[in-house]
């Protein structure tokens, strides 16, 4: 069962009309339609998503490949008045039966999470479901609170603003701010509100953020420079709807150019929150610009939820946890665990005001992992503005990696690898739409491309060429739904001498424990050094001057490598395709038009295939196309009869109609041959039959002599 989901369709019908969205959705039924088998069932289910059910396919590599069709057949260009372009693409979750549910509920409820995750995690994107799953969908609680007439409650309260300094573990410098507000009561006693209590806690909260944002923004018209700043909140769990409502009236009420702020939710808050709801949540406060980090970890538990990929940014232990290690409680190699593993995954470790200096020193020699330490000292905000006036504050930030990458985008060392390769780094999160990107790039392009919005602002940025931006796009998104990566050429805008520069771009999706991709890394290296001509004399050397195919060395080789790469029990095969009356065609019409159908009729298999399986063009009018991970199943003989499809045609000359047809062979890897010699052997051997046959035109090479009666009749 495949469920598609079209992305922000709504969007369309607000942009154009309701009449075309219909129309949108009448032509994309009727290509989702093409992708699948007579057989199978699609229906329209909620406006804009369709339910797909494909009988006698119960092998995940069968399911792939309709997935991966469906997908593709979404993704469309509409074009409205003449005026607006609207671009159609999908979320696309997949179940098996019976492993993924043994009813038609079930199945349905869990192809629905595997959209929903998608949509979570960027959208524009196939997933199939998976039990380490089910954990990101618990139910979420009712929400239940009048947040605004709380925050009413509490105008009058009368709160001096301070900031307390992050400092790097090992070298003193700052590299953060905590935002703290005081509130004074009648004694003159003070209290941080983070340890007020009371049914106020989320009014109070969001009374510090809208005080916060809005003396930033008061900041920034004196043209001042802010640091990275956090702020300790105090919101209780049911509040959740209520607090993302109030935080959007407050980015309306001012125009910040900053975004800078990570907000800290206490370890309680995130106890009584299910894991649905806290990744909504976060997803939420991300998508509005915010870092989320966690305060008190370790208080009473250890909450699991803080290893979640993705949900924070900061965790900052609690004091009562770090005090249990000075008494022995704990060992202080748990303490530097948790900081490695944190940085593994992206989150800056930080430290509390009122640890002893011997306690620090301890979790140093622990682990050489940079982290953070509250200094216990407080600068009134109007101070630090009249310092940050006279003088600038150079920030350092503590250097991360990523144990599955190992990239270290901030670090000077990296960098000047990358500089001697002409190559940099981009990581891009497709959840927030954000891109970090390495230093080298600035130095040989000369400019910095928007971190924010990267994709939805693709089109209006000089960072891609316009032609390679829908090929980038495709491949970016193909690296996320597939677990292998994924490699083209596009050209990027160099500042520097006002043009295009070719790269070479890998591209890899890092995946958490879930398998749910929560960045995608892309390498680009620089190849414009390589003179056209070079360029021109390396591409006739790979491929073939007229399909833009490989030509036939190329495409051995590269099968070769692949079955010898390849788990030898994985099923692969190949397909031997030709096009039966060619040389009538080229005798009649001439080697130009001849020429122009073979170069469109590759053009149209390619569309067939992914990315990852390899085409190329034999001999004379001969196609090879090798499938990863497919064995003897109906999709094979299914994409094998398009190929077929597809070639066939037929041509008007002055000698009359000239027929072309499609006529293919295949073997399977390793029944037919465990070498590509003996593999194409046999899928010319099956091509044989086939074009011996009237009333086949696809075989396997086990229609052997004793068949070839039969496939005569």
């Amino acid at each position: 069962m495949i469920l598609v989901d079209g992305d922000d369709f709504r969007k369309i019908n607000q942009s154009t009309s309701y009449k075309f969205g219909n129309e949108v959705l009448a032509v994309l039924a009727s290509e989702l339609k093409k992708q699948i088998p007579e057989n199978a069932l699609i229906a329209r289910v909620e406006d804009d998503n369709f339910l797909i059910f494909i009988k006698d396919c119960p092998d995940r590599e069968d399911c792939l490949l309709v997935v991966e069709d469906l997908f593709r057949a979404y993704r469309h260009e509409f074009k409205y008045n003449d005026k607006v372009t609207v671009n159609t693409t999908s979320s696309v979750g997949a179940v098996i039966y019976p492993y993924d549910g043994n009813n038609f509920d079930t199945l349905f409820e869990n192809a629905s999470k595997t959209v929903e995750l998608v949509k979570l995690n960027g959208k524009n994107m196939y997933m199939f479901y998976n039990p380490s799953m089910q954990d990101e969908w618990e139910i979420d609680k009712n929400n239940s609170c009048d947040l605004a007439n709380r925050e009413n409650d509490l105008i009058s309260m009368n709160f001096d603003k301070y900031l307390m300094p992050v400092i790097n573990s090992n070298n003193g410098h700052i590299i953060s701010y905590d935002f703290i507000e005081i509130l004074w009561d009648t004694n003159d006693d003070f209290s941080y509100i983070y340890n007020l209590s009371g049914e106020n806690m989320s009014a109070l909260s969001i009374g510090s953020i809208d005080r916060l944002i809005s003396e930033i923004y008061n900041i920034q018209q004196e043209n001042i420079v802010m640091p990275k700043l956090s702020l300790i909140t105090s919101f209780e769990s049911d509040d959740s709807n209520n607090i993302t409502d109030a935080l959007h009236k407050i980015l309306n009420k001012y125009p910040l150019k900053y975004n800078n702020i990570c907000l800290m939710l206490s370890q309680s808050m995130i106890d009584g929150m299910s894991l649905n709801s806290l990744s909504n949540f976060s997803a939420e406060l991300k998508n509005m610009g915010f870092e989320i980090g966690v305060y008190n970890f370790g208080s009473e538990n250890f909450n699991i939820k803080c290893f979640a990929d993705g949900f924070f940014d900061k965790i900052v232990f609690s004091l009562n946890f770090l005090r249990d290690i000075s008494q022995g409680i704990y060992p202080a190699d748990l303490a530097a665990y948790f900081i490695s593993y944190f940085a593994k995954t992206g989150i800056i470790a930080e430290m509390p005001s009122g640890i002893s200096d011997e306690l620090i020193r301890m979790i140093k020699q622990k682990t050489s992992i940079v982290f953070g330490i509250h200094k216990q000292q407080l600068i009134s905000l109007e101070d630090f503005k009249n310092q940050m006036k006279t003088s600038t504050i150079a920030a350092e930030y503590p250097v991360l990696s990523h144990e599955n990458t190992s990239l270290i985008l901030n670090e000077k060392m990296y960098d000047e690898i990358l500089e001697q390769t002409k190559s940099f780094i981009m990581e891009w999160t497709p959840k927030s739409d954000k891109i970090k990107i390495s230093g080298s790039f600035k130095k040989f392009y000369g400019y910095e491309p928007d971190f924010e919005d990267f994709i939805k602002n693709l089109n209006e940025s000089q960072f891609i060429h316009n032609d390679d931006i829908g090929k980038f796009l495709e491949k970016i998104n193909s690296a996320r739904s597939e677990s292998n990566y994924s490699e083209t050429f596009i050209r990027v805008y160099n500042k520097n001498s006002t043009s295009y520069s070719w790269n070479r771009v890998k591209f890899v999706a890092i995946r958490n424990s879930a398998n749910i991709p929560i960045k995608v890394i892309a390498v680009f290296a620089d190849v414009s050094d390589e003179s056209d001509s070079f360029l021109d004399e390396k591409r006739k050397d790979r491929t073939d001057f007229i399909t833009n195919l490989y030509n036939k060395r190329v495409t051995e080789n590269k099968i070769k490598n692949c079955l010898h790469d390849e788990n030898s029990f994985s099923s692969n095969s190949l397909i031997l395709a030709e096009i039966i009356g060619y040389d009538e065609l080229e005798n009649s019409l001439g080697t130009v038009f001849a020429n122009a159908v073979l170069k469109e009729t590759a053009e149209n298999i390619k569309e067939l295939f992914r990315d990852t399986d390899i085409i190329g063009k034999s001999s004379g009018n001969k196609f090879i196309i090798f499938v990863k991970g497919m064995g003897y199943c109906s999709k094979l003989t299914e994409k094998a009869e398009q190929v077929c499809a597809i070639i066939k045609n037929k041509y008007h000359s002055e000698n009359g109609v000239i027929n072309i047809f499609g006529k293919a062979g295949i073997s399977v890897f390793p029944h037919d041959g465990a070498t590509y010699d003996e593999l194409y052997a046999n899928a010319f051997k099956a091509l044989d039959l086939s074009k011996n046959s009237k009333n086949k035109d696809i075989s396997f090479p086990f229609d052997s002599e004793n068949n070839k009666k039969l496939l005569h009749d």
